[in-house]
């Protein structure tokens, strides 16, 4: 069971739920799109996945509402423990101690058509059946969440602090043609505390790694997704015309995407490139995708900075349906 909560609305303005859900706030895609541009949703927007969470759930009390162009939710949740290490010199670890709640939110004027906000999810692209343009500012903070040695080996808890404003475009070129634009923008800042970094692989297929061979990412398609510091992100895409303009079916879905993160904790800057197509075969809901994505591999240099030594590729070809 993913998903256990129960919802009151009052009216459009104001409904409160609780349980086990994915409700969050920070930005767009924390909690993940209903439907990708690109073959997946960006690294960075579930970082905290398996440290503060299981699944990208928690258990949380949120309150949301839509007032005109203006929707918003707010959220008090249990992060989960994960953790088992000991503090680490100069170093903020996910701390073992018994977690803080995690105060999260995120506010969004449309400019354009509203977003239905029945569902923690946002969508990723609408394929031009809105005319979507939205603005979008978040946060999350857990008090105490990381932690690490001092130079006098004293352990020093580190609160977790991250915010995020972002831009959304979505809408039709030619109704009649099926194309379409869609766009997102994002900045957020993220403090964890001194010289923090997570590397993730995403399905992973690599559970360990040659000791004379390894790098700071670690093994398989493992690559810094987030850290203290500054991380932007920028996607561009669209629907191209109907292959069969009379049952307005099959059709292609270009996209790219980048993500460029300035963390403190590396000398160089993490930038991931992703390129993609699509063949919808009824909508999103029959879908198959094929994506290229470039990373980069950090190891230490002789004045033990983290740097770009190479850079490595992955290949993802995916199909999706949709029961609905």
């Amino acid at each position: 069971m993913l998903d256990a909560y129960a919802e009151y609305a009052f009216n459009d303005k104001i409904a409160f739920g609780a349980g086990r859900s994915t409700w969050r706030g920070l930005s767009r895609f924390t909690t993940g799109p209903l439907n990708t541009l690109l073959y997946d949703l960006p690294a960075y927007a579930t970082s905290n996945a398996g440290a503060t969470d299981y699944t990208v759930r928690e258990l949380s009390a949120y309150i949301k509402g839509q007032l005109g162009k203006f929707d918003y939710r707010l959220v008090v949740a249990d992060p989960y423990t994960m953790a088992t290490a000991d503090p680490k010199p100069n170093v903020s670890t996910f701390s073992k101690n018994s977690p803080h709640k995690d105060f999260s939110g995120y506010f969004r004027y449309a400019f354009l058509d509203t977003e239905n906000i029945s569902t923690p999810f946002n969508s990723g692209t609408y394929v031009g059946k809105k005319n979507v343009l939205s603005l979008g500012a978040g946060f999350d903070y857990i008090h105490n969440a990381l932690w690490h040695q001092d130079t006098a080996k004293n352990t020093v808890n580190d609160d977790m602090k991250s915010f995020a404003v972002d831009l959304f475009y979505d809408a039709p070129l030619n109704q009649e043609k099926g194309t379409s634009v869609s766009a997102y923008a994002m900045a957020m800042h993220n403090d964890y505390g001194p010289n923090y970094v997570r590397y993730v692989g995403t399905n992973n297929p690599a559970t360990s790694v040659d000791a004379s061979l390894a790098s700071l990412n670690g093994a398989g398609n493992a690559m810094p997704v987030i850290g203290t510091g500054n991380t932007y992100y920028v996607q561009l895409g669209g629907t191209l015309p109907y292959f069969n303009k009379e049952k307005k079916n099959l059709q292609l879905q270009p996209a790219v995407g980048v993500q460029l993160s300035d963390l403190k904790a590396l000398h160089d800057n993490a930038v991931i490139y992703d390129a993609g197509v699509s063949l919808l075969m009824n909508g999103m809901s029959s879908r198959l995708t094929f994506d290229a994505q470039n990373r980069p591999v950090f190891t230490g240099d002789a004045a033990n900075n983290a740097v770009v030594s190479d850079r490595k590729w992955q290949f993802v070809l995916k199909y999706r349906i949709d029961f609905n």
